[in-house]
């Protein structure tokens, strides 16, 4: 039995999903936790939801046999059998294939603070070396098992191989992690006027450029790590939904809650409620 045989096998011992957002936890803090696998074997179940969704949870998406396509942030991202795609917890997202169409996509999906593993493996389509994906299949065997942390410290290995084994950086790779770390910097809302004048050239030229880069645009990503500084601020009780939104560079709270809603789809005061105990603010 080859390699593409024997993971077609270990899916079929994935236990059946009944609440896609609890799977098994690991005994002591790892990387990753609360990991789940599910499978999707034709057009129909994979486009359950033909709109874009936002939960806290990453997906590791495999593409087995089959070929479809995801939209991660309005970008459109197919698959053919041998591919993978990460796509990171926050992340807008839905997926599109004719309803008839048969598939074997398999879905690991998991909670992740490494912003590491987002900038240099998130949203982009993977083709890994077999021992690279012999670790997330024992990542998987584990998980199937009930072993949460040997599971979750399989999977950390395999994200870390991948590192390893990737090529340079990218012109995109070199562009996000330059504006991610200077919107760290930045008090209030990063703004492509702020980044032209510290990049040294126009606001016309820098959004070009970036969207060359990327093939993403620089006002959308700013929002995004807007959108990131706020959910980070969301899960530290100490500060009220009125600090979260002027620290996230929001004139008043209604108009950060009217944004985190449009982008995240659901208020501050739901997600902090899901999220971490409430404060009132």
């Amino acid at each position: 039995m080859n390699p593409s045989e024997q993971r077609s096998e270990l899916w079929k011992s994935c236990p059946k999903v009944e609440d896609y957002y609890s799977g098994v936890r690991t005994s002591y803090p790892c990387p990753v936790d609360n990991l789940l696998g599910f499978t999707r074997l034709d057009g129909k179940s994979l486009c359950v939801e033909v709109v874009e969704h936002v939960h806290h949870r990453w997906l590791w998406v495999v593409a087995q046999s089959g070929e479809a396509v995801n939209v991660v942030r309005g970008r459109r991202l197919p698959l053919s059998p041998g591919e993978m795609l990460l796509i990171p917890g926050y992340s807008p997202h839905y997926h599109q294939a004719e309803p008839s169409v048969p598939l074997e996509w398999f879905f690991l999906s998991f909670e992740c603070e490494n912003s590491l593993w987002h900038s240099r493996l998130g949203e982009r389509v993977i083709r890994p070396a077999e021992e690279d994906m012999q670790l997330f299949d024992i990542a998987c065997r584990h998980l199937f098992e009930g072993q949460a942390t040997e599971a979750a410290l399989t999977l950390s290995l395999f994200h870390e191989s991948l590192l390893k084994t990737s090529a340079e950086d990218t012109p995109e790779d070199r562009w996000l992690t330059r504006i991610q770390e200077w919107a760290k910097q930045v008090e209030g809302a990063p703004t492509i006027e702020a980044l032209a004048e510290e990049l040294g050239g126009s606001e016309s030229h820098l959004r070009a450029q970036f969207r060359e880069k990327t093939g993403l645009s620089l006002g959308a990503y700013l929002l995004h790590l807007r959108m990131v500084r706020a959910v980070e601020d969301l899960h530290d009780a100490h500060f009220s939904i009125t600090e979260v939104a002027y620290r996230a560079g929001y004139a008043s709270p209604g108009n950060f809650s009217r944004a985190f809603a449009r982008e995240m789809g659901m208020s501050p005061r739901a997600f902090r409620e899901k999220r971490v105990p409430q404060r009132e603010s």
